[in-house]
């Protein structure tokens, strides 16, 4: 299960609570697994050609494509972590998971641009 705003994030990139051939679903759960499961599985390791290919995916995106995924009941019945909160808190919620969208594309932007691979853990 992805914690915080990220199985949302996932979710409104993929339309999946689980990783698909859409490379916007790879941009949080991409990558390949390394070392043991740290509590919400292993650290994925991400080659900077990946990270590449993911910038480029999230930029393809703007803002507005990307709030229009929103959909707090979907998520609810996908079991997304967090979905309750969206439920009860409709644009707040929002504006937290955009807040975190906004920080996640800077990360790839910058990691592209500076040629870097990346490690994705979460704790």
């Amino acid at each position: 299960m992805l914690i915080g705003p990220t199985g949302c994030i996932h979710f409104m990139l993929s339309d999946s609570a689980d990783v698909t051939s859409n490379p916007l679903s790879w941009a949080i759960l991409g990558g390949e697994e390394v070392g043991e499961d740290i509590g919400y599985g292993p650290a994925r390791v991400l080659e900077p050609q990946q990270v590449k290919t993911f910038a480029a995916a999230l930029a393809s995106i703007d803002q507005k494509a990307f709030e229009s995924k929103y959909n707090p009941a979907a998520m609810q019945a996908a079991d997304i972590y967090l979905s309750d909160m969206c439920v009860r808190d409709g644009i707040e919620a929002l504006e937290y998971i955009l807040g975190n969208y906004r920080i996640l594309c800077s990360f790839y932007k910058t990691a592209a641009a500076d040629g870097k691979g990346a490690i994705l853990w979460f704790s």
